[in-house]
């Protein structure tokens, strides 16, 4: 079964989840009877008592991982198939628009959904904005932490399962020791000393066969880098290496855009005059596709840290930022085409950046926005 459907799900609210608990989903209902159960609902900072199936649609054994957006703060869930069929079924016989799905981490309700169209494989879950990244991160990694389709090893993914091996990377590994993070995922293939005396670095070769290509056409990283300081792991770094580079003839042209941008923390003082001051070395260099994902990813990112004074805000023509872009993404070289007074909305450039990363893949943004996070400092 290969069922790829994605629907947007509108959550209400949820609350903290515990360790020892699992994930499921159920039917919520309107009449109470020997089959149903009342489960609490903290919606508005208030307790509301939510009618449910006893029985559930889905359970822990049908899901294959749950990964975060961080862009746009939504869960997407990847079922088996087995809990894609459920799933359909169940979705096929609901009134779209109207009935709603619970979901349920050990026995405490997190949420309720709306369901509008059948679901399948792969669906995604939005409406988390009241969420922390840390708050959402924490929900993913005790989700998968108790998957029947933990990763045993990165040197042996699941097919087409590398953004799962990502995330969980990145969500719940930081302060493992070398040993904890060997029995989690392996032998690495090579072991050797940092730069500092105390760093010891494991390198993990991922089996390339297992490993798609990016929606853009590049290749995807097959080498993870697990840096450990006093046999505590504090870092994650991703590669390429030779043979994977050549799986794709995009992967041959070199990466060399060169951006300088103030502190992070001066965002706080004007995303638009921080955009402004961005710097790029050679506007009109040979690039490739990673480099505009580079660049669109780091709007996203300042987007996402602007204030409410920058939403009415114009970005001059002649930054660095939308010169470099406007030769590589038309929405934005129309924009600058029709533009007044040498200037483009803030919001309408904010609506390029999203459209176009939405249809770049979750993994490629993924990669980005964390490791420019890392250098962004934050």
């Amino acid at each position: 079964m290969n069922i790829i459907t994605n629907i947007t799900l509108a959550l209400f609210s949820s609350f903290a989840i515990a360790r020892s608990e699992v994930f499921s989903i159920a039917l919520v209902q309107t009449t109470e009877s020997d089959k149903t159960e009342f489960l609490t609902l903290l919606k508005n900072g208030r307790p509301e008592r939510i009618l449910i199936d006893k029985k559930r649609v889905l359970v822990q054994e049908d899901l294959r991982m749950a990964n975060l957006n961080l862009l746009s703060k939504s869960i997407l869930i990847q079922l088996n198939d087995e809990g894609a069929r459920k799933i359909e079924n169940a979705t096929k016989a609901m009134n779209s628009g109207k009935d709603r799905l619970a979901f349920i981490v050990g026995n405490k309700l997190i949420s309720t959904a709306i369901v509008r169209g059948v679901l399948g494989e792969n669906f995604e879950i939005t409406g988390l904005e009241k969420f922390t990244v840390t708050d959402l991160q924490q929900i993913i990694a005790e989700i998968n932490q108790q998957s029947q389709t933990k990763i045993q090893s990165l040197a042996k993914p699941e097919k087409n399962n590398f953004e799962a091996i990502l995330f969980a990377s990145e969500s719940y590994t930081k302060g493992m020791s070398v040993n904890e993070f060997k029995n989690k995922f392996g032998m690495p293939s090579k072991v050797y000393k940092g730069k500092n005396p105390e760093e010891v670095v494991l390198c993990y070769q991922l089996d390339r066969s297992n490993i798609p290509l990016s929606p853009d056409g590049s290749a995807m990283p097959d080498l993870c880098n697990a840096i450990f300081q006093n046999d505590m792991m504090i870092d994650i770094t991703y590669g390429y290496s030779a043979d994977q580079k050549l799986q794709n003839p995009i992967m041959k042209i070199p990466s060399t855009l060169l951006m300088n941008a103030p502190k992070f923390e001066t965002v706080s003082n004007g995303a638009v005059a921080y955009i402004e001051k961005i710097k790029i070395e050679n506007i009109s260099q040979n690039i490739h596709q990673k480099d505009i994902i580079d660049a669109l990813t780091l709007l996203a990112i300042i987007e996402q840290a602007s204030n409410e004074n920058d939403k009415d805000s114009n970005i001059s023509n002649n930054c660095d930022m939308i010169k470099f872009l406007s030769l590589h993404v038309s929405e934005i070289k129309e924009l600058v085409q029709t533009s007044k007074d040498g200037c483009i909305p803030f919001h309408a450039m904010n609506a390029v950046v999203q459209k176009y990363l939405q249809g770049k893949g979750s993994a490629t943004v993924f990669l980005t926005f964390f490791r420019l996070a890392r250098f962004l400092g934050f």
